[in-house]
């Protein structure tokens, strides 16, 4: 009975003299410590502010919205980022790409891959502070192909003290798929046997749309010129610009030319250059994989609640 005795209080005194091999603790700041001077709003303001933006991003608000310029729902110097594309810097040109891109569509029914929205639902939500982490399904009219399609689209958001967006990054899930999905449903539309051949009868058909806006707005100046002819404009577009995969929104491609052919009649001296051979500094092959992942668009901290547009 002794020898246990000894025994189980040498195991104990070992046990508790043994180092204590801990996971790694991760310090937590809250908001509060980050930045005391920035918003803070409740759970509900920051739901109401994310439906505001959403709803004005559906047809028929974002019509007025386009017309407005600047939107009133954004920071004068909003930056912005839809990962598809490019970087916007200050409201005019978030504005002209949020809300002008679709109000264009809508009045032109130019040929796209994307459409306009005409409705969503809000499927995720987190909330701090004056940020926001959602996830919407948003319905797109795709009247190219006579179809409405849902398309998934994730953002964080960051408000100022104004309830004005002063930063997004906004990323649209499963977008190859979704263009894929679009192009075999054009099959039957421009008369194609395979997607392959409807996507090379899609291309013309875009290549066209793009060179009769640069006809429309940009060939009248020599300052906005980017094509001698109409048939040069489409000899290029069609023949030497590759189509484009989903994530080449932003680069030397027939579907970045798209995005931005429906921005030209906004400031044709800023976008007709985005239609152009060079691609002005939108349509360009200046991405990288690892550049575009390790980007530095925002400040650091930029989504993290607490924090706020810091301006020299």
């Amino acid at each position: 009975m002794m020898l246990l005795v000894v025994v189980l209080s040498w195991l104990i005194a070992v046990t508790f003299s043994l180092p204590v091999n801990t996971p790694k603790q991760h310090v937590i700041t809250n908001g509060a410590d980050l930045n005391d001077t920035a918003p803070s709003y409740t759970f509900a303001q920051l739901y109401q502010l994310h439906t505001r933006f959403w709803n004005h991003s559906m047809y028929p608000l974002y019509i007025d919205e386009a017309a407005s310029i600047n939107s009133t729902l954004l920071s004068p110097t909003c930056h912005g980022r839809v990962d598809a594309t490019r970087n916007y810097l200050g409201a005019e040109l978030n504005t002209e790409y949020l809300f002008g891109y679709f109000a264009t569509l809508n009045a032109t029914h130019a040929m796209s891959l994307i459409g306009v929205p005409i409705r969503y639902q809000t499927v995720k939500f987190a909330a701090n502070r004056n940020v926001v982490s959602t996830a919407i399904i948003a319905q797109f009219d795709v009247y190219s192909v006579g179809a409405v399609l849902p398309v998934e689209i994730d953002s964080w958001m960051r408000f100022d003290e104004d309830g004005k967006i002063e930063a997004y990054d906004i990323a649209i899930k499963y977008l190859q798929f979704t263009f894929d999905t679009i192009i075999a449903l054009a099959q039957p539309v421009v008369n194609a046997s395979t997607p392959a051949e409807a996507q090379r009868k899609l291309h013309t058909l875009i290549a066209h749309s793009i060179c009769e806006t640069h006809t429309k707005y940009c060939a009248n100046s020599t300052a906005t010129i980017q094509y001698p002819t109409e048939a040069a404009c489409v000899e290029y577009l069609a023949g030497r610009t590759r189509f484009g995969m989903a994530y080449e929104g932003g680069m030397d491609t027939l579907l970045c030319r798209s995005v931005h052919q429906n921005m030209i009649s906004f400031r044709p001296e800023l976008h007709c250059a985005h239609i152009g051979p060079g691609g002005g500094d939108m349509c360009v092959d200046d991405y990288t994989y690892d550049k575009k992942v390790t980007e530095k668009f925002f400040e650091e901290g930029s989504f993290l609640p607490g924090q706020e547009e810091k301006t020299d």
